[in-house]
């Protein structure tokens, strides 16, 4: 009797210490899957590779590296949108090969160059060589030559390097001659066209614009002027958009400088906060006013009218065969005179389509829920076409994601 006690306290020990642990287990699970849901992800980067709205250099210690992990998804020919990077890219450009569109693109952390085809699932590294960080990669049109910004001593100096690539690996992991070129410190608003870019430095006296090749042998003073804190943009070889940088109810212009003889014309001014994006025949532009609200606006030499919806013409993209259509990024919710600032800063971020406006008829319409598509919230920046306007490249600012739109399948998805 005394043995048949003693294995039934035995078992009864055995029962509760079983259902302790489970306890404890099960504790431990939901503490670490609640922690994983209320892990915030975010990530906010200035479009002109700066986190503050009054300089150039990114906040580098407030970047979220982890982003979205979603790995690129089973290449698919029908699909309209496409997850082309593993990681956090710099800055990408199209290439137009005989086969079809190739992107080329820089990872952020290494500096690896990879190429993925648009018409394949083929990617492939061009280079393995494991440089700086980078938080701007600006390419040139022919995918040969990039401009690279990098921050120094405390985030407090922008160094810039030229690279060119001198030949092009054919196997997925071979590597290609890359030659570097320094240029000089805190350059400002560097913009690319062709094989050439326009650049400020400033002076004690104000602001200098030069033009220059990606070796740093053709460089050349075309503008001066008093003033600082400008934003610039090419149109086309020959001219730069010059405008101030836009803030809630200050009034902003915008000039078209010529590039061959450094003369300067007025596209549009006294408009509060005033943010542009001008056509590449410089014939055509699109603006926001910023007060309380957010108006958008369609100008031409002739007149001005209103555009809707309403977005920021950062995230716009001109076509080139028909210079009266604008292919842009547009938040799902509504904007007003606090959210450009807000978004520059990152504490603002936004979940877009992609709309196209014919803004000669005053027709918008929309090409592609990015989200329903990709599954995931994408705050478009970095917008570019590719040559043959076959495609629509961009980041997501949230994560530094690289993604492509086919306007065919978007088209055809539509119809």
């Amino acid at each position: 009797m005394s043995k048949k006690i003693i294995f039934i306290g035995i078992g009864l020990v055995l029962l509760l210490l079983l259902g302790a642990g489970a306890f404890f287990f099960l504790g431990q699970s939901k503490q670490q899957t609640g922690s994983n849901q209320d892990t915030p992800n975010s990530f906010s980067f200035w479009p002109f590779g700066n986190n503050v709205p009054s300089g150039e250099v990114p906040n580098e210690n407030n970047t979220n590296t982890t982003g979205n992990n979603a790995q690129p998804a089973v290449f698919n020919p029908k699909a309209v949108v496409r997850k082309l990077s593993k990681d956090q890219v710099t800055g990408a450009g199209f290439i137009e090969k005989k086969e079809g569109v190739v992107v080329r693109f820089i990872e952020k952390i290494n500096g690896h160059i990879y190429e993925t085809e648009l018409f394949s699932p083929k990617e492939t590294r061009i280079s393995n060589e494991t440089m700086q960080a980078s938080y701007k990669a600006l390419w040139s049109e022919s995918g040969n030559n990039v401009l690279l910004q990098y921050l120094e001593e405390n985030n407090e100096i922008i160094s810039t390097r030229g690279l060119s690539i001198r030949s092009i690996a054919t196997s997925s992991e071979a590597t290609s001659t890359i030659a570097s070129f320094d240029f000089p410190i805190q350059i400002k608003q560097p913009v690319v066209a062709g094989e050439s870019m326009f650049y400020l430095l400033e002076t004690q006296n104000g602001s200098t614009g030069y033009t220059n090749d990606f070796s740093n042998k053709k460089s050349k003073v075309v503008w001066t002027t008093p003033l600082k804190e400008l934003l610039t943009q090419f149109i086309n070889n020959k001219t730069v958009v010059i405008q101030t940088k836009p803030a809630q109810y200050i009034k902003g212009y915008a000039y078209a400088l010529n590039l061959d003889n450094g003369q300067i014309k007025k596209i549009v001014g006294d408009i509060p906060g005033l943010s542009i994006s001008v056509s590449p025949n410089g014939e055509n532009s699109i603006y926001i006013a910023q007060k309380d609200n957010v108006e958008m606006f369609f100008k031409t030499k002739a007149t001005t009218t209103p555009v809707y919806p309403e977005t920021f013409p950062e995230k716009c993209v001109w076509s080139k065969k028909d210079q009266s259509v604008v292919y842009c990024a547009v938040p799902k919710k509504t904007i007003d005179g606090t959210s450009l600032t807000n978004w520059y800063l990152g504490t603002e971020s936004f979940s877009d389509s992609i709309w196209k406006y014919d803004l000669k008829n005053n027709i918008s319409v929309i090409l592609v829920n990015l989200k329903e598509q990709s599954g995931q919230d994408i705050d478009v920046t970095s917008i570019s076409l590719s040559p043959k306007e076959e495609y629509i490249l961009f980041l997501n600012k949230k994560d530094k994601s690289l993604w492509s739109v086919s306007l065919l399948n978007a088209e055809s998805s539509n119809n």
